[in-house]
């Protein structure tokens, strides 16, 4: 029975640190190991989250690769590459793109929301 409620602790707390420990989300955990009654249960569930607290926060997001122009030597070049990664771009809500010249002999690829 304790070994259930502490794993079940546990995994709040790694749901928690998925997006990164918050001040809130330790808080809502402090308060639940408060209110703890059995003192066995409550020692595992603060050590649980004694070193929840000194664990690095999650990483942030990869930046996203099409938020950015992209410069090529060619128009084919700029199109082989919108055309090889079309599914991803699609994906993360890009819908279409332009290729334009820069005025320094290069093409320049922009994806469009």
């Amino acid at each position: 029975m304790e070994d259930n409620r502490v794993s079940a602790f546990s995994s709040k707390i790694d749901d928690a640190k998925a997006g990164g420990l918050t001040p809130a989300e330790r808080g809502q955990l402090q308060k639940s190991i408060n209110n703890e009654q059995n003192k066995t249960v409550k020692s595992r569930e603060q050590q649980l989250l004694n070193k929840a607290n000194k664990q690095a926060p999650a990483k942030p997001k990869a930046p996203d690769p099409f938020a950015t122009t992209h410069t090529f030597s060619s128009v084919n070049d700029a199109k082989n590459w919108a055309n090889a990664t079309k599914q991803q771009w699609l994906k993360d809500g890009y819908v279409n793109y332009t290729i334009s010249s820069n005025g320094q002999g290069y093409y320049v690829l922009k994806f469009i929301k």
